[in-house]
């Protein structure tokens, strides 16, 4: 079994809080082995800058924000440093295009 870094479980487990907390499914939400594969798919590289990305600098995001989506799935999820996720914020990944492609 693979161990995270506690901060990056920490955000885990608030995203599927946060799920519930705005009406979302706990079914509908990513697993760690869920963050593996977006790691093992695409590397500890930000989604939104292409900068790489240590346990500590990285943060989870969701491409369309979960008070919209309700939805915490790995599809709606990406690694983005904390900047570029701070500076989305809310914002729907269409205005902050993903640099992963899905042959990456």
């Amino acid at each position: 079994m693979r161990l995270l870094a506690p901060k990056l479980v920490k955000q885990l487990q608030g995203c599927k809080r946060r799920t519930l907390q705005v009406g979302g499914r706990v079914d509908n939400h990513a697993t760690l082995d869920d963050l593996w594969d977006l790691i093992d798919e695409h590397g500890w590289i930000c989604a939104y800058c292409g900068n790489p990305l240590t346990a500590d600098t990285a943060a989870i995001d969701h491409r369309i924000p979960l008070k919209i989506s309700h939805d915490s799935s790995k599809n709606n999820l990406v690694l983005a440093c904390r900047a570029c996720n701070a500076e989305k914020h809310d914002a729907p990944s269409m205005f902050w295009p993903v640099r992963w492609s899905k042959s990456s």
